[in-house]
């Protein structure tokens, strides 16, 4: 009886060590793949820590990181278009239907001044076009 208590106790033990190694090798390797991440062509990095930006000139391909406290923002550098659609009146109030595109790209060297200023929602901060439309409007009334 007391041996097969022994042998218990000692299962036991090997099957919480096994937990704990299995716990800690996958903490291990979710802290390795979070090490790296990979910035496509067409994009800047930049690395983050703690919210402060550390380094701006993270170029295309595999770069490292501290996981879990560093990240990396990609900041897109291809050229972009937006689109409106509106409809304004001539000045013999003729209806005019138009779209407006604007293309435009965001340098890399100042993707860390646009990240640090306005955040990495920038298409919806500065790309206000209703300013556009409505300077195009005051325009084809005169």
């Amino acid at each position: 009886m007391k041996k097969r208590i022994i042998i218990d106790s000692v299962r036991d033990a090997n099957i919480k060590k096994i937990v704990l190694f299995g716990v800690l090798g996958l903490f291990l390797i979710v802290t390795m793949v979070a090490s790296f991440q990979t910035i496509r062509s067409g994009e800047v990095g930049l690395r983050v820590r703690f919210g402060k930006i550390i380094d701006s000139n993270l170029s295309e391909g595999f770069n490292l990181k501290i996981p879990y406290i560093e990240k990396i923002v990609k900041v897109n550098i291809k050229v972009q278009k937006v689109e409106l659609d509106t409809m304004a009146a001539s000045k013999d109030l003729q209806d005019i239907d138009t779209v407006i595109a604007v293309n435009y790209r965001v340098e890399g060297e100042s993707a860390s001044n646009l990240y640090r200023t306005v955040g990495n929602d920038y298409q919806n901060k500065t790309c206000n076009l209703q300013v556009i439309v409505e300077a195009y409007q005051g325009n084809a009334t005169e």
